[in-house]
This record gives C-alpha cells, structure tokens and sequence, in this order.
C-alpha cells in the first residue's frame, strides 16, 4: 500500500464503515441510515476513510481486518465528501494511524451547552443526509486478503 497521503481537499471522499448487519439492511434508500454517523455518547470525532487514496480492495482489507478486531463483520461505507462533513461547525482532520494511513475524523466541535446526546444525533441525520451508501461488494476471502 502506498502510506504517502496527501493532504484533505473538499472533494475527497470519506468512508463511515458499517459493521452492522441490521444497519447494512436497512441502508441504501439511497443515503445510510442516521445510526451510521452516531458515536458513543462520551464522543465528539467520527472515525473515517480517505476513500480516494487507496483502491476498494486495500479499503475492504483495512476494514475487515478493523472488524475481526472486533469480532464483527464489514458490510460497507456511508461515503460523503470532506466539504459535505464540514458543515454546521464540523471539521475533519487526517488522523493516520499506524494500522490505516487513509484514517481520518469528522470533529463534531459539540457547543458547551445543550444536551451532548441531542447534538451528536442532529449531527448524524446531516451527514446521512449527505452521505451515500457502498455496499462492499468484494468477497473478501476469495480475494485472498488476510487479517493479521
């Protein structure tokens, strides 16, 4: 894989990836569901990929690989652009980690006031809203990939 990414452009695409089957059903009307883009309440960054930097098949392996960390199967990405996730205060930054170079986040930049939990969840309607679903269409083992 190719580990130099540059930097993010409003045009680049971003990948929530769906590890739930009951989520992965329900998406694809055409937008993902709201749930896609929640957090966990105690967060204010949602996790993505750079889906430009990197082939589907490099993307399905770093995705399946994050899953069996988990336990948990990849069913697909809710895909958005940066300019599309940084609207009404949000901003995404480049957060490579060492296991996914192509990892950034969408910063919620949640206000002081209100309640946190109302926040995240308008913020989630918006980015569905926003978004479109892939479903990911490669068998992973009958491409070859391993997770390791």
């Amino acid at each position: 894989m190719n580990h130099r990414v540059p930097r993010l452009i409003e045009t680049e695409h971003l990948g929530r990836s769906v590890f739930s089957g009951r989520l992965a059903k329900r998406a694809g009307r055409p937008q993902p569901v709201p749930e896609a883009f929640l957090v966990r309440r105690e967060d204010d960054r949602i996790s993505v990929d750079r889906m430009d930097h990197a082939t589907r098949a490099e993307m399905v392996e770093l995705a399946v690989a994050r899953g069996l960390e988990r336990d948990r199967e990849f069913y697909g990405w809710a895909i958005l652009t940066v300019a599309d996730a940084e609207t009404n205060g949000r901003t995404v930054e480049a957060t490579p980690l060492e296991s996914n170079p192509y990892h950034a986040d969408i910063c919620l930049n949640l206000p002081d006031d209100g309640d946190r939990r109302e926040w995240q969840k308008q913020h989630s309607v918006e980015l569905a809203a926003r978004a479109v679903w892939e479903e990911a269409m490669l068998n992973v083992e009958q491409q070859g990939f391993t997770s390791q």
